[in-house]
């Protein structure tokens, strides 16, 4: 029988192999573990550094927004952290 690339409806009950894009989702990033945890480390030292120099000079109103968004942040990089160092 000659196979023609369509799918048989016998074909639609058999499960679909995931596809690299999906099975990446489903692991580590492309880099691996490694860079995930190091990523994680950098932008966590970024964020939290930030916050420190914005209070020491005494909150100024202009940088008042990326310090908000760097407070939300934080629980959701905790979040994240979590899932790379994970075991």
């Amino acid at each position: 029988m000659m196979q023609t690339g369509k799918r048989t409806p016998s074909d639609a009950a058999r499960p679909r192999r995931l596809s690299s894009r999906s099975a990446r989702a489903a692991g580590p990033g492309p880099g691996g573990e490694g860079v995930d945890r190091l990523a994680v480390l950098v932008v966590g030292l970024s964020m939290v550094s930030f916050l420190v120099l914005y209070w020491q000079a005494g909150s100024p109103p202009a940088l008042r927004r990326i310090a908000h968004v760097d407070l939300a942040g934080l629980p959701v990089l905790a979040g994240v952290a979590w899932l790379a160092f994970r075991q």
